[in-house]
């Protein structure tokens, strides 16, 4: 309709439109994300856990592509951490299980501030989940 200033047809629009699709298409691959992250001794299928971890990461890393330099570098530590997993998930002192049950609820919390261009995001804190692996690898 003319003069209708929803802004549903914006470029902007647009863009958060495609950072929510993003964002559920990751939430849905992190549930079987953890669906696939065994604790030692059990194995990790590392077909089907290289497989959900990589879709995982496309979808982050897509998100990411909206946000701002910050929101970037903290991604990508995440990015960084799945890579490890993705190469070799069961070995032990990588505690792939561990990382996956902290990674995965962290990222999928992220909340995305869309009121700035670039997109900047809250709720990544990579130092807080540092301290989390070190404190659950030492109980």
């Amino acid at each position: 309709m003319a003069g209708d200033n929803s802004g549903k047809d914006s470029p902007r629009h647009d863009e958060i439109q495609l950072v929510m699709k993003e964002k559920e298409a990751m939430v849905r691959a992190g549930k079987e994300l953890l669906e696939l992250a065994k604790s030692y001794p059990e194995k990790i299928d590392e077909l089907a856990f290289g497989n959900k971890a990589l879709e995982f990461i496309q979808h982050l890393s897509n998100m990411g592509g909206f946000c701002d330099n910050k929101t970037k570098a903290a991604i990508f530590a995440v990015v960084r951490d799945f890579t490890a997993m993705v190469i070799q998930p069961n070995r032990l002192e990588i505690f792939t299980a561990t990382k996956v049950r902290l990674l995965v609820p962290m990222a999928i919390g992220i909340q995305v501030d869309f009121t700035k261009r670039p997109f900047r995001v809250f709720g990544l804190d990579l130092k807080a989940f540092g301290g989390q692996v070190r404190a659950t690898v030492k109980r």
